[in-house]
């Protein structure tokens, strides 16, 4: 997938989302890289898995840290960063750069800070999914059977 059409991409899950995507420059970088490097499957895994990231820091946010589901909860998220991370690890494996670079102190460092980039990165993943449900949706409805993942990702093997 060329540059152009990853900007295309970012800019429609731009709007889809209302514009809020939180960090679209690098959300670009991260799809570039999968497609430079033949990962897009682990874009794939990383819309998925940011989706329920996403959904249980919702939950978190709405429970008192005394309720019975928080610790449980708690525990949940912190597998589900770290399965996050492990992605973003797979991604970025072996590729030398400054993006490379800049994800290990932004995105992988154990520090508040980090976790709320992960988070953002998450939530521009997030987008990423419900917009590839969303238009799985509509080609079900319209009779149509196409697989979106190819066109979200760029992998048309």
């Amino acid at each position: 997938m060329a540059l152009e059409a990853i900007e295309n991409l970012v800019d429609l899950l731009d709007e889809y989302s209302k514009q809020d995507l939180k960090d679209k420059e690098n959300f670009k970088q991260f799809l570039q890289l999968a497609h430079e490097h033949d990962r897009t499957e682990i874009i794939r895994n990383m819309a998925f898995h940011s989706k329920y990231l996403w959904k249980l820091y919702g939950t978190i946010r709405k429970q008192a840290p005394d309720s019975e589901h928080y610790e449980k909860l708690e525990r949940e998220f912190a597998q589900t960063v770290e399965e996050f991370h492990g992605q973003i690890n797979s991604l970025i494996e072996g590729v030398e750069s400054e993006f490379t670079e800049m994800v290990n102190r932004h995105y992988l460092a154990i520090s508040e800070q980090s976790l709320k980039h992960l988070l953002t990165l998450a939530n521009d993943f997030y987008w990423l999914k419900n917009w590839e449900l969303e238009m799985e949706q509509l080609q079900q409805e319209s009779g149509e059977d196409t697989d979106t993942s190819q066109e979200t990702t760029g992998d048309n093997s």
